[in-house]
């Protein structure tokens, strides 16, 4: 029985393992191309959003003259960052390839997505 168990959890871990994106495609500067709110593309410059994703789990982030550093990780479809004096805030990640990744937000019941490219 306990070996059952044993390997009931191992499968359990490793199923849940797999769902995680794969970090590493993250990790790099990323520059905003395409930023909608409630399926408005024109009411956001997206083109100001830069992100710095780095391997030790640290971040930077810009948008016109304001920046923010922290920590971030993935879990499952969702990215998380903590900004030096801030709450955690979570973003799930509709996309995530080499190239690019898709943030799909929800601020205050607003819908955004903002779409970056690697640089």
């Amino acid at each position: 029985m306990k070996n059952l168990f044993i390997a009931f959890f191992a499968i359990l871990t490793l199923a849940a393992c797999q769902n995680d994106l794969d970090r590493n495609l993250l990790i790099g500067n990323w520059q905003g191309s395409k930023w909608t709110v409630n399926g408005d593309a024109n009411q956001r410059d997206a083109t100001s959003v830069k992100f710095t994703f780095n391997e030790d789990g640290t971040y930077t982030a810009s948008y016109g003259s304001q920046t923010e550093q922290g920590t971030w990780y993935i879990s499952g479809d969702k990215l998380y960052t903590h900004a030096e004096g801030q709450q955690e805030k979570k973003v799930r990640l509709e996309e995530l390839s080499a190239t690019k990744v898709v943030f799909d937000m929800n601020r205050a019941g607003t819908s955004e997505k903002m779409t970056l490219v690697k640089e």
